[in-house]
Protein backbone atom coordinates (compact mmCIF):
# COMPACT_ATOMS: atom_id res chain seq x y z
CA UNK A 1 0.00 0.00 0.00
CA UNK A 2 1.29 3.18 -1.43
CA UNK A 3 0.18 6.71 -0.69
CA UNK A 4 1.66 9.67 -2.28
CA UNK A 5 1.88 13.28 -0.88
CA UNK A 6 1.70 16.94 -3.14
CA UNK A 7 2.16 19.86 -1.78
CA UNK A 8 -0.30 22.93 -3.45
CA UNK A 9 0.88 26.01 -4.48
CA UNK A 10 -0.65 29.12 -5.70
CA UNK A 11 0.51 32.73 -5.68
CA UNK A 12 3.69 32.09 -4.35
CA UNK A 13 1.89 29.98 -1.13
CA UNK A 14 1.14 27.34 -0.05
CA UNK A 15 -2.60 26.52 -0.13
CA UNK A 16 -3.11 22.95 0.43
CA UNK A 17 -1.27 19.30 1.52
CA UNK A 18 -2.89 16.23 -0.73
CA UNK A 19 -2.44 13.03 0.03
CA UNK A 20 -3.48 10.17 -2.02
CA UNK A 21 -4.15 6.51 -1.15
CA UNK A 22 -4.87 5.18 -4.41
CA UNK A 23 -5.40 1.43 -2.94
CA UNK A 24 -8.10 2.90 -0.76
CA UNK A 25 -9.48 5.01 -3.30
CA UNK A 26 -9.38 7.98 -1.04
CA UNK A 27 -7.63 11.19 -0.60
CA UNK A 28 -7.20 13.86 2.04
CA UNK A 29 -7.01 17.72 1.40
CA UNK A 30 -5.02 20.00 4.00
CA UNK A 31 -6.71 23.25 3.27
CA UNK A 32 -4.08 25.83 4.28
CA UNK A 33 -5.99 28.58 2.30
CA UNK A 34 -9.12 29.20 4.58
CA UNK A 35 -11.24 27.10 2.24
CA UNK A 36 -10.77 29.53 -0.67
CA UNK A 37 -9.61 26.94 -3.03
CA UNK A 38 -11.32 23.64 -0.58
CA UNK A 39 -14.10 23.21 -3.85
CA UNK A 40 -11.60 23.30 -6.78
CA UNK A 41 -9.04 20.84 -5.36
CA UNK A 42 -11.71 18.71 -4.40
CA UNK A 43 -13.35 18.64 -7.90
CA UNK A 44 -9.98 18.36 -9.49
CA UNK A 45 -9.31 15.38 -7.32
CA UNK A 46 -12.88 13.99 -8.66
CA UNK A 47 -11.83 14.76 -12.47
CA UNK A 48 -9.22 12.48 -12.65
CA UNK A 49 -10.88 9.41 -10.59
CA UNK A 50 -15.05 10.19 -9.83
CA UNK A 51 -14.96 7.34 -7.57
CA UNK A 52 -12.14 8.29 -5.11
CA UNK A 53 -13.77 9.37 -1.61
CA UNK A 54 -12.18 13.01 -1.00
CA UNK A 55 -12.05 14.46 2.92
CA UNK A 56 -11.13 17.80 3.41
CA UNK A 57 -9.99 19.25 6.49
CA UNK A 58 -9.05 22.78 7.23
CA UNK A 59 -5.44 23.23 8.72
CA UNK A 60 -7.39 25.79 11.27
CA UNK A 61 -9.47 23.25 13.21
CA UNK A 62 -6.28 20.97 13.21
CA UNK A 63 -4.66 23.84 14.93
CA UNK A 64 -7.30 24.70 17.15
CA UNK A 65 -7.65 20.86 18.27
CA UNK A 66 -3.68 20.19 18.97
CA UNK A 67 -3.54 23.53 21.12
CA UNK A 68 -6.05 22.92 22.91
Amino acid sequence: MHAYEYIVGRDGRIVAIIVLEPSRDFAEVLDLSGGRYSADLRALIRSVDPSVAVAVRSARATQRATSA
